[in-house]
């Protein structure tokens, strides 16, 4: 079998576009206050702690992300014996390394050294290893054909959903968050004492997300329509 899927996912995601101000007890900062319920207070007088919002020439969002996935498998079952049957099965996975339909793509290639976001590629590239090994056993025990032990184990790959990669609309130079402490009140964007810029992005040497599932049971039938099972059930996942 195989699968092809061609995503596209247009939309705006207008995060911190309204603009947020925060405000509360400054007296850590030597801003004295006279009531009992500093923020209140802090917010009659103007005077926020922090503003989170956009830089009115970099607030557009809208963005169109394009991304295919092509996949195939091969699977069978092989009596081995009239004990024994086994199934085998290997799937392969390809994700394409996902664009915008604008050319609006940028990332941080490094979050410890970078000063600045890089215009280019959302992520280094996708993974080209994505085999999905599987594995199955059914054995009868004794003469009676009443007891079965059964056991498998797959390898399942995950894509970087849409949701994850589309963070980085949040980036310059195509969007411009800004996190300010001590605005200037109605005019935001300047910051008395520092400013940043306010981003959400994913790493550019992303690691495939994967999850490992096994098994191992007994099933024993007792007769009638009844049948007792014991089993073990695994899983674990890497890189989520």
């Amino acid at each position: 079998g195989g699968e092809f899927r061609r995503n596209q996912i247009n939309r705006p995601f207008d995060f911190f576009v309204n603009g947020e101000y925060v405000y509360q007890d400054l007296s850590a900062f030597g801003v004295p206050s006279t009531t009992n319920n500093p923020s209140i207070e802090n917010f009659l007088r103007g005077l926020p702690l922090v503003y989170v919002g956009v830089t009115p020439t970099g607030s557009d969002s809208d963005r169109g992300f394009r991304q295919w996935a092509l996949a195939g498998y091969v699977q069978d079952d092989w009596s081995v014996s009239n004990k024994l049957t086994v199934n085998l099965g290997i799937r392969y996975e390809f994700n394409s390394n996902p664009t915008e339909a604008q050319g609006k793509e940028s990332n941080i290639i490094n979050v410890l050294t970078d000063k600045s976001v890089t215009v280019g590629k959302i992520i280094n590239s996708t993974a080209k290893d994505l085999f999905a090994p599987r594995f199955g056993f059914a054995y009868k025990l004794g003469s009676d054909n009443k007891t079965v032990v059964r056991g498998g184990f797959g390898l399942f790959y995950d894509q970087i959903w849409g949701n994850i990669y589309g963070n980085v609309r949040s980036l310059p130079p195509f969007y411009q968050a800004v996190e300010n402490i001590f605005p200037a009140f109605l005019n935001p964007t300047v910051a008395a004492v520092s400013g940043t810029t306010a981003n959400a992005t994913l790493t550019y040497f992303p690691k495939w997300p994967q999850v490992m599932q096994y098994n191992l049971n007994v099933q024993r039938e007792l007769g009638g329509h009844s049948v007792v099972t014991v089993g073990y059930i695994g899983t674990r996942g890497n890189h989520l």
